[in-house]
């Protein structure tokens, strides 16, 4: 992508929309605080993207529905993932989250079904800490969580 402004929809710090549905790589500019809902949704040429520190939020749906997508490091100061998030990332094989994540919404990874690497910035104690669904454990595929003094397993 070349000029983030022409393909990204942002308001107040916010991206509303992804107006290129055939973008195949984004570039999230500093400044912005949220992913809003839906932003990305269905844009399956999307194989890579760079999420800038200052997000602290990955709204619902935000991602969903991109197939290309192959792994996504979410940077420090994320605390939140909404609701299927990420949900039908087909291709997404590695996931690393930062130990600022303080809560992970149910079926945010479902239908992930390559997802077989999960990299978590903090201790196993942070991550246990995690609030997450239920349904986090059925879903995703990967067996451990690797944290910086061991592996949790789901």
């Amino acid at each position: 992508m070349t000029n983030e402004n022409e393909t990204l929809l942002i308001e107040d710090g916010v991206i509303v929309k992804c107006i290129d549905s055939y973008a195949r790589n984004v570039v999230i500019p500093d400044g912005v605080t949220e992913i809003g809902f839906y932003s990305f949704t269905c844009c399956e040429c999307l194989s890579t993207v760079e999420i800038p520190k200052g997000v602290i939020e990955i709204s619902a749906g935000a991602f969903s529905g991109c197939e290309s997508l192959s792994s996504v490091v979410i940077p420090e100061g994320v605390v939140y993932i909404g609701l299927w998030a990420f949900q039908h990332c087909e291709s997404l094989s590695t996931l690393v989250l930062p130990a600022s994540i303080k809560a992970i919404s149910g079926e945010a990874f479902d239908w992930c079904d390559s997802l077989e690497k999960v990299e978590f910035g903090g201790t196993m104690a942070q991550w246990e800490a995690v609030q997450k669904d239920s349904y986090w454990i059925g879903v995703v595929p990967a067996k451990v969580v690797k944290c910086s003094d061991g592996e949790v397993a789901l």
